[in-house]
């Protein structure tokens, strides 16, 4: 069975240093990487504009 590992960063400082040991553990794991970039979605300004919508 084939190991994956999945490394998911927000670009943070130290998104660079949980890359490298997510790199370090696939390599002595014999894994394959799954890099997902995770943006944060502004859920205070999504609904502050959606109040400004009028209502029908």
């Amino acid at each position: 069975m084939k190991n994956t590992i999945l490394i998911a960063v927000d670009l943070s400082e130290s998104s660079e240093l949980v890359i490298k040991k997510g790199v370090e553990l696939a390599i002595k794991m014999e894994a394959s990487v799954i890099l997902s970039s995770v943006i944060p979605i502004y859920v205070y300004y999504l609904q502050s504009q959606m109040s400004m919508v009028p209502m029908k």
